[in-house]
């Protein structure tokens, strides 16, 4: 797997609190930003199909699984960044910017605005 990234390749986030979803079924804003870290840490499908993907993030993390595109991160100027780590091999990262990986409150808004949950 290499740094570059399909635009509809899908990038699956976490989402470990109910109450981060609203009343419409959407997540909030606020699942899409990491203060603590900084960049917002995703699993990409990296060719695995969305069951599959879904699958290997909920094998290590607790929560709704739910996911946006990477053409939507660049509708909203967000920069997508491959991190894999020894222990996940499909971990990457959303960045504000080149400069700031935390992610301003539109850009978040607009993650949430377009994420889809794909599995609770």
């Amino acid at each position: 797997m290499d740094d570059q990234f399909r635009l509809d390749e899908c990038l699956f986030r976490a989402v470990f609190s109910k109450d981060l979803l609203k009343s419409t079924g959407k997540p909030s804003s606020a699942a899409f930003k990491d203060p603590h870290n900084g960049g917002l840490s995703v699993e990409r499908d990296g060719g695995r199909s969305l069951e599959a993907a879904a699958d290997g993030l909920q094998a290590h993390l607790r929560g709704a699984a739910v996911y946006v595109t990477v053409s939507t991160c660049y509708e909203c100027k967000a920069l997508v960044r491959y991190s894999p780590s020894p222990q996940n091999k499909y971990h990457s990262e959303i960045h504000s910017s080149d400069n700031v990986k935390l992610l301003s409150n539109s850009q978040a808004k607009h993650l949430a605005d377009n994420a889809v949950v794909f599995r609770l």
